[in-house]
């Protein structure tokens, strides 16, 4: 992760970010030639599977709580 988000504040490498933290590292490892050898394919993978899990619990109402996502919320009154 130092090799991707070496310039990044420390308490911003978090669960609460996957997301976009995803999409920075899948920029960097489309577009910066010199992190092939320091971050993997697996490495990737392993950031994709954090950021989807994260997403999909940020989106999801569970039975004592409501979306948090404004889309969210917006689809969901227009589908009720």
């Amino acid at each position: 992760a130092d090799s991707v988000f070496w310039d990044f504040d420390p308490s911003t490498l978090n669960y609460e970010n996957a997301w976009e933290l995803y999409e920075y590292a899948l920029y960097q490892y489309n577009h910066n030639t010199t992190l092939s050898a320091s971050f993997t394919t697996a490495d990737l993978t392993t950031l994709q599977n954090l950021a989807s899990q994260q997403q999909f619990a940020y989106n999801t109402p569970t039975s004592n709580t409501t979306i948090k996502a404004m889309a969210g919320r917006t689809l969901a009154s227009k589908v009720l």
